[in-house]
């Protein structure tokens, strides 16, 4: 009885290590910002548009080797909205890939909302810009008077 709890509690041990050394093995250890100002915009498209003049380039370039978390935090007004992050592959002809879990959506509902989501992906090790894209999904007017973008991810040369 006794050897057979101790082999519980070594299996147990070495199934806690693994889970956790493959965080210590590849941190996110970097984080770029992203600041939404200027004066409000507003958008009643139905279809995913970029949302512009987010960043220095619009699109934040990392050079990653693992994953990435993307905090997208706003203030918005008006109609319901949809936000989503999408990274392009630039080693591999600027592929999109949207990240999971796709869209978030938020409904600010008669008065004015800051809210904040979180896309997590893994990554191929490579370079990519992250980009946002916004979109009215019931075609009224929404309006974003302001936010920010946080990525943090595993840098490929630490």
């Amino acid at each position: 009885m006794i050897a057979g709890a101790l082999l519980l509690v070594i299996a147990t041990a070495a199934a806690t290590y693994g889970t956790v050394s493959q965080y210590v093995a590849r941190p996110l250890n970097r984080q770029n910002l992203g600041v939404i100002k200027g004066p409000p915009r507003t958008t009643h498209s139905t279809s995913f548009k970029d949302l512009g003049g987010w960043g220095l380039s619009d699109g934040m370039t990392i050079d990653a080797r693992a994953g990435l978390a993307a905090t997208l935090s706003v203030t918005v007004s008006g109609a319901p909205v949809e936000f989503r992050i999408f990274t392009e592959d630039v080693n591999n002809g600027f592929a999109i890939h949207n990240l999971p879990p796709g869209s978030a959506h938020f409904d600010p509902g008669t008065g004015t909302q800051s809210v904040s989501f979180t896309w997590v992906s893994g990554l191929a090790a490579g370079r990519y810009t992250v980009n946002i894209a916004w979109r009215s999904p019931t075609g009224a007017i929404v309006t974003l008077d302001r936010g920010s973008l946080v990525v943090q991810y595993g840098a490929r040369v630490p």
